[in-house]
């Protein structure tokens, strides 16, 4: 048996595919459209068994759509049921006073609309389209007087209203309070409409619309159920017991009238349909039917043919165009693989070897050569950055750029990556603030691309603001679904001639200030398609020439948990002043207001062997450190005029100071914070001898050397590569042991179990991927951690199976001096925190 058809008409595509499923899972044809135009044209190709017909579409409205169906002769036998967001009456009354025989709202269960829908498809009768113009039936001049209602209610106040309502349209209406009194009613008159109680005692409406049902002298009978409750286990009751629809009471007897009309309409139309087709033949029909499609044909065979003709050529250009496009493509992602390959490994070279040289690690250089070699370095980095970003947008554009979505902290992100350019606004003198809103949820986003995101607007604040200025980062809640960033300052501004095309690639705005490289001219391009992949959009601002520019973006708040305890808006501010360092007896700075808590730490500390210095607010503090440069700062947050946060923030922030170890003591629980910040340790007062010594433990102080260096292993086929990181560990006084086979990799690992293992992934015979799964199945190598030093771009699955075998991953593009002895300060530091 053929599939009923249903024609879905809805804009919203989402919520249109949604509907398709599930009546698809039930067994139905679909079919959709997205307007009313499209629509009325698919009725006509597809004779559907029932039409889902949204209230708001672009165009025409559904109500119009439904008078425009039910006043053609063709297809007002089809039933129509509305889609609607709106709860008011008015808009279920305009609905069904233009036809409508059913109404549902968006926001019932899906289960509840197919009740619905199958409750109307078993009511209507498949009727073969008559086309016959005598056959014409003027709906707006039918009338139903004197059809039967029997109305069946034990509420007998309720019964005898409505009975006077209905009374009052010309209805002939029959009365009964329970269900025995209905079915003694129905032996002797059969009624057209049954208006049924839900709730009554003995028998409730649901068991009596059963039992009609299942009698066959009744089963044409349209029943209507009433009731004051609405709930989905109610509604669905009573659908699966056979009700034609569903009406909730109410004292304005408008709807449940217009109900009944419907009803009364849809029986007339199948009368009157079926009482025509009874009077043609077989033969009339056939010929009538063959005529017309013999017609129709004629009509459109020219067209049909011209139109073919049209599409075989269109097809056979296309089909060209996409063998070229796919020679093109492979060509394209060819070339990017090998210049990815043969020009930054080169590079890496370049600019490693260039950053050892800066570091006078093999002895001092003269002022020529210092500036010649920073020149080198400043030209490789530039180099390596646009080829890095031309990867990228080719990676976007060719839909292989993935987001890495994870929930993360907008209080702690965000700061961070003002860390990441505190340098360049220290060296430009260049002010920078940053203004993040208390209540800003936790974000689900690509944390790596959202740095960099900020970080790229960010750089080009600073580049294009001029020596003492100042710029700002804000991030605010727009609204319960965005949050908008914005980047800010009192720059030379963006001229109107660069507005149209600051988006564009390789745009560049030329600084008369600045003697420094302006860029790729791709920066603001992958900004902005970052942002559009997560579903934002970016926009700037500026009123012209040396006048300032403010670059906004909005992300999807897509929220997790409220951040608790966030301080008020931190103000960072930068100077320029480099003080010398103390190189003698090893120093603690301890900053804390409350005089007995000193003395009590002074006490803790009177054994260590190190000199201290107290001092009592968040000023003196920064001068102190700076000027003392000590080993360790234990730190309070609650201190007078500058707190402890900002005073953490501008250490961290400040190259002079951001390597010292710093230790929180406060009554704020907010160690996550802390740490977030820079704080290698946080310890809730009040603390005990005992606390500050495992602290001090858990970061090695006062130092304690090991009997042998720190060991560590690079493995790599690349001998330019092993060249840079052993000139970078050996200066830093590391034991390095270096192996360009992997197999030989391998031995060593299981010979020297050294400290810290830098690995690369891609080599010939064994792989690093071979390599980790062979020392962390071994008990004696499993704990040895692991920084990956690579030049390929990771699958999303190669990067899960390194986060779970690997503390560290290090692009190779990105590599240099500083990022690699971060990361093994770091893992020293776990190593030291877990011995203690």
């Amino acid at each position: 048996m053929k599939n009923k058809t249903i024609l879905i008409v809805e804009d919203s595509i989402t919520y249109q595919q949604a509907l398709k499923r599930a009546f698809v899972e039930h067994g139905y044809d679909c079919t959709c459209a997205s307007s009313g135009e499209e629509a009325l044209t698919l009725i006509k190709s597809i004779a559907p068994n029932l039409i889902i017909l949204d209230l708001l579409l672009p165009g025409m409205s559904g109500r119009e759509i439904c008078r425009e169906i039910k006043s053609n002769i063709n297809y007002r036998h089809t039933p129509v049921m509305m889609l609607t967001m709106q709860k008011e009456d008015k808009e279920v009354v305009e609905g069904l006073e233009a036809g409508v025989d059913s109404y549902v709202n968006k926001n019932d269960p899906l289960d509840l609309i197919i009740r619905r829908a199958q409750a109307l498809i078993k009511l209507s009768t498949v009727i073969e389209p008559i086309l016959k113009e005598e056959s014409t039936i003027e709906e707006e001049k039918i009338e139903f007087k004197n059809k039967k209602i029997l109305l069946v209610d034990d509420d007998i106040t309720y019964l005898q209203a409505m009975k006077r309502g209905l009374e009052g349209a010309n209805y002939e209406v029959i009365t009964a309070s329970s269900g025995e009194q209905c079915f003694e009613k129905l032996k002797s008159q059969l009624p057209d409409v049954i208006l049924l109680d839900l709730k009554m005692p003995e028998i409730d409406g649901a068991d009596i619309c059963r039992k009609i049902r299942s009698i066959r002298k009744f089963q044409h009978i349209a029943v209507l159920m009433l009731t004051a409750s609405d709930t989905q286990e109610d509604v669905i009751r009573s659908f699966e017991a056979g009700v034609t629809d569903y009406v909730i009471k109410s004292g304005d007897f408008k709807i449940v009238h217009l109900r009944i009309y419907s009803i009364l309409r849809r029986k007339h139309f199948e009368e009157e349909t079926k009482r025509i087709q009874a009077q043609l033949t077989e033969a009339e029909k056939q010929a009538f039917m063959a005529n017309a499609e013999k017609e129709a044909q004629k009509k459109n065979a020219a067209d049909m043919e011209k139109r073919n003709k049209q599409l075989d050529d269109l097809n056979k250009t296309l089909d060209l165009k996409n063998d070229e496009l796919k020679k093109l493509t492979k060509v394209k992602s060819d070339f990017l693989s090998t210049m990815s390959h043969e020009l930054r490994t080169p590079l890496n070279a370049i600019i490693g070897f260039s950053e050892v040289l800066k570091a006078q690690s093999f002895g001092t250089l003269n002022e020529k050569q210092k500036e010649y070699i920073n020149d080198v370095w400043e030209s490789g980095k530039y180099l390596l950055s646009l080829i890095n970003d031309i990867l990228d947008l080719s990676k976007v554009e060719a839909g292989k750029m993935d987001l890495e979505l994870s929930e993360f902290n907008l209080q702690t992100v965000v700061p961070s990556c003002l860390v990441m350019v505190r340098e360049k606004a220290l060296y430009a003198e260049i002010e920078i603030s940053l203004d993040i809103d208390q209540d800003i949820n936790s974000i689900v986003a690509d944390e790596r691309k959202l740095k960099q995101i900020i970080n790229n607007l960010l750089s080009n604040a600073i580049k294009f603001t001029p020596k003492s200025g100042r710029i700002g980062l804000e991030v605010k809640r727009k609204d319960d679904k965005e949050i908008l960033f914005s980047v800010w300052d009192n720059g030379i501004g963006i001229e109107e001639k660069y507005k149209d095309k600051i988006f564009q690639e390789f745009t560049r705005i030329h600084n008369p200030d600045s003697r420094e490289i302006q860029g790729t001219g791709l920066g603001l391009v992958l900004t902005k398609k970052f942002i559009e992949l997560h579903g934002g959009k970016i926009w700037f601002e500026s009123q012209g020439k040396k006048q300032g520019t403010r670059f906004s973006f909005t992300l999807p708040a897509l929220a997790g948990s409220k951040i608790q305890n966030e301080p008020s808006p931190v103000k960072m501010i930068y100077n320029n002043e480099i003080p010398k360092a103390n190189q003698g007896t090893p120093h603690v700075l301890l900053i804390e207001d409350d005089p007995k808590s000193a003395k009590l730490i002074v006490e803790y500390l009177q054994n260590s062997g190190c000199v201290l210095d107290v001092v009592s607010s968040g000023e003196e503090g920064l001068e102190k450190a700076r000027s003392l440069m000590p080993s360790f700062i234990i730190l309070d947050i609650i201190l007078p005029h500058k707190d402890g946060w900002d005073v953490l923030i501008e250490l961290k922030m400040d190259p002079l100071t951001k390597d010292i170890p710093i230790l929180i003591t406060s009554i704020i629980q907010d160690q996550s914070k802390g740490l977030a910040l820079g704080a290698v340790d946080y310890l809730i007062k009040p603390i005990s001898k005992n606390d500050l010594d495992k602290a001090l433990a858990r970061i090695s102080f006062p130092v304690q050397s090991k009997s042998q260096p720190f060991k560590i292993l690079a493995i790599d086929d690349d001998e330019t590569s092993l060249k840079i990181m052993g000139a970078i560990l050996k200066a830093k006084g590391f034991q390095v042991l270096e192996a360009q086979d992997s197999r030989i990799g391998l031995e060593l690992i299981f010979q020297e179990k050294p400290d810290l293992i830098l690995l690369d992934l891609f080599m010939p015979v064994m792989t690093g991927f071979d390599i980790l799964v062979r020392i962390h199945g071994n008990s004696a190598t499993k704990d040895i951690p692991v920084i990956v030093v690579t030049s390929k771009s990771l699958t999303k699955e190669e990067k899960e199976f390194l986060q779970k075998q690997t503390l560290i991953i290090i692009e190779k593009s990105n590599f240099n001096k500083d990022s690699l002895l971060r990361e093994i300060n770091l893992i020293r530091g776990v190593e030291n925190r877990d011995k203690a």
